[in-house]
């Protein structure tokens, strides 16, 4: 049996694709982080995809608009 997690957030930064080589194939990956709203504060989930995920990611969501202001630490991603 497989499990399944659906996990409802905003990315909190631009994806970046990269490729890994296995077995002479240059497989996609994207390395992002989910933000999810709490009351209190944001919890970051670190999140991989790969092949066909990765590529529909990078055609669907190309820039988050995520940006750091000069007087916190956070990040705020739209």
């Amino acid at each position: 049996m497989l499990n399944k997690v659906q996990l409802i957030g905003n990315i909190a930064h631009n994806l970046e694709k990269q490729y890994i080589n296995s077995n002479n194939e240059q497989i996609p990956k994207i390395d992002f982080n989910l933000a999810i709203n709490n009351k209190d504060k944001v919890q970051y989930i670190p999140c991989v995809v790969f092949r066909n995920q990765a590529e529909n990611m990078t055609l669907t969501y190309p820039q988050t608009h995520a940006y750091t202001p000069k007087f916190c630490d956070f990040i705020f991603a739209t």
